[in-house]
């Protein structure tokens, strides 16, 4: 940089005068300029330092970028209301002595009181949270940070209609101990309800928080949808803002962050690494009564999991249940797989048919995880540590760039932080592309996959 700098300034001063010097102090200075360009544009994702800033802010990354361990969820700290009142980083919030008022709120957020009327321009009006602060200590107002992709954030609403006050209202009904407010938005997803979980977990770790003694509360108008009893197996409670009394005080409350600025949901690996996946994995594994160390895999005789993808009706926005990214010949592919490797157990699973407490059991257990891009596969954060990932797209729904890491690269972030093999495969012929959504998937890709996996998972335990 130097050097350039010399050019620079070389190139206007008057004793330069060559016209043939200045075409050559032009010509080093555009090929420097191009490198400069060259290496911003294509940056190594596992250098902490090296993706632009300003390309960061773009992609909302915000904070989280600076994230490398969970002490740093404190930076950015913003606190009013005579310490009652704390946001961090932009991404979410600590309240003691906050009050939720359903009189401001309506439909499954509100209801119906007297001498108050609402309507549907808003959800949620001014007052329906409020806490109470010293007149000498007023509550500041931040700008908490869009998801990835997003125009908005809810907790921007949420802090908009926090109502400074000096009384408790009328019959007041006090929950005790420390609640995480979250609104969920994609509430039958298994990926998202994870990021809201992930959120969760960090929230609770960071303020030294026992899971055990921790209540949700979801602040939304969705049914309880097939994830609702996951939040219940791993924290004290879980209600559903319809299900509490007009008035409620909370001694502790966290406004979770929002589920779009999940640290998960930065796949596209510009996050180099994400903290605690391991002891997430534990956390949701004990909740659910797993054993989450139990696992040790045998070379020869690997646990091989195919995860199926069938019609089936999760959400009332598709009440036919047709979905995509299906596999066309399933029992081929289990087949194939058992003839080439007589040892192998191999098992084929609908896993969204099980509980989850049978979802984890067959996940934990499992050495090579194999499916179509999905949801499911969000399961990856549950495989042994020593296991891998094969990952399946048809012609029509594009992989993930491995170099790049561009493109549909969520369960390869999942395993590139936790440290699985992966391996994946893409297909490029339309006459492999059927009815209704369905892939036949040819069996030596299979085959070939799953043995070079097979080979990692033993050199790396040194059988």
């Amino acid at each position: 940089m130097k050097f350039l700098g010399t050019l620079i300034q070389d190139l206007f001063k008057s004793r330069r005068r060559n016209p043939f010097y200045k075409r050559c102090c032009l010509s080093v200075i555009a090929v420097k300029l191009l490198v400069i360009f060259f290496v911003l544009l294509v940056v190594d994702y596992n250098t902490d330092t090296s993706v632009p800033r300003q390309l960061l802010n773009k992609l909302y990354l915000g904070k989280w970028y600076e994230l490398r361990t969970l002490s740093d969820l404190g930076k950015g700290t913003v606190t009013s209301c005579g310490g009652k009142f704390t946001t961090y980083a932009s991404n979410f919030a600590f309240a003691q002595d906050i009050v939720i008022n359903k009189c401001f709120g309506y439909g499954e957020l509100g209801e119906s009181c007297e001498g108050l009327t609402t309507d549907d321009s808003s959800s949620l009006k001014p007052g329906y949270f409020s806490i109470r602060c010293g007149t000498d200590s007023p509550l500041k107002r931040v700008t908490f940070e869009h998801g990835l992709g997003q125009s908005t954030n809810h907790l921007n609403q949420w802090l908009s209609v926090l109502k400074v006050t000096n009384q408790l209202p009328p019959t007041v009904i006090h929950q005790p101990g420390f609640t995480i407010a979250i609104m969920r938005y994609e509430y039958v997803n298994l990926y998202h309800s994870l990021t809201d979980v992930y959120n969760a977990f960090l929230l609770l770790t960071f303020l030294k928080k026992d899971p055990r003694n921790t209540h949700v509360l979801l602040i939304d108008d969705h049914p309880d949808g097939s994830l609702y009893p996951m939040w219940g197996k791993l924290f004290s409670t879980v209600a559903k803002i319809n299900q509490i009394s007009t008035y409620t005080a909370y001694g502790e409350m966290a406004w979770n962050t929002v589920g779009y600025n999940s640290p998960l949901y930065f796949f596209n690996t510009y996050l180099p690494h994400i903290p605690l996946l391991e002891e997430f994995r534990q956390f949701f594994l004990s909740g659910h009564q797993i054993k989450h160390n139990e696992h040790k895999p045998k070379c020869g005789a690997l646990n091989i999991l195919f995860i199926w993808r069938h019609d089936y009706v999760a959400h009332p926005n598709n009440p036919t249940g047709m979905i995509n990214r299906k596999i066309a010949n399933e029992d081929e592919l289990v087949n194939a797989v058992k003839v080439a490797n007589p040892k192998y157990q191999v098992k084929g699973v609908q896993l969204d048919a099980n509980t989850m407490e049978d979802q984890l059991r067959d996940v934990a257990s499992a050495d090579i995880m194999i499916g179509m891009h999905g949801a499911g596969l969000t399961h990856a954060l549950f495989l042994p540590k020593t296991s891998g990932l094969i990952e399946l797209f048809p012609n029509y729904w594009h992989a993930g760039n491995p170099k790049s890491h561009l493109g549909n690269t969520h369960f390869m972030g999942i395993a590139n932080w936790r440290g699985l093999h992966y391996e994946q495969w893409e297909n490029k012929i339309s006459n492999l592309e059927l009815k209704n959504f369905k892939t036949k998937v040819p069996p030596e890709i299979i085959i070939s996959n799953v043995d070079k996996i097979s080979r990692k998972i033993c050199n790396s335990i040194g059988q």
